[in-house]
């Protein structure tokens, strides 16, 4: 379990934000995230699966994963699609007391929110396939 102190040390130190990622228990979002993955530099190249992508401006937390680009292909071979769930990508700005002044907050961006994208989008997947 984190707590209050182990944000405020993630907030200190980059190089340790990966590590306290790995250990926020997701809740039900469990079912629909794959990982959750920090990006120090939030321009830099991003690399989800075979997929490249530049990303860029001001996001802090990103929903991201095989179904939002499969419906670009909607007559791919299904017995040869895998299904992947989400990725959520973590920006170093998601770290920002402005952003997020406390746990709860960085925590409900992660888990309500972020989650909320991640379960949509298998749901959708599901209902369509």
């Amino acid at each position: 379990m984190i707590i209050e102190k182990d944000y405020t040390k993630a907030q200190e130190n980059p190089l340790i934000r990966q590590n306290f990622l790995n250990k926020i228990d997701l809740e039900n979002a469990h079912h629909y995230v794959d990982k959750v993955n920090y990006i120090d530099n939030p321009n830099e190249l991003s690399t989800i699966g075979n997929e490249n992508r530049l990303v860029v401006g001001e996001a802090i937390m990103e929903t991201t994963g095989k179904a939002s680009g499969f419906f670009l292909r909607p007559f791919i071979n299904l017995k040869r699609f895998k299904f992947t769930k989400p990725t959520i990508e973590v920006y170093s700005q998601a770290f920002s007391s402005h952003y997020h002044p406390q746990l709860d907050d960085f925590l409900s961006s992660l888990i309500d929110h972020e989650g909320e994208h991640a379960r949509r989008e298998c749901e959708v997947f599901f209902k369509i396939y």
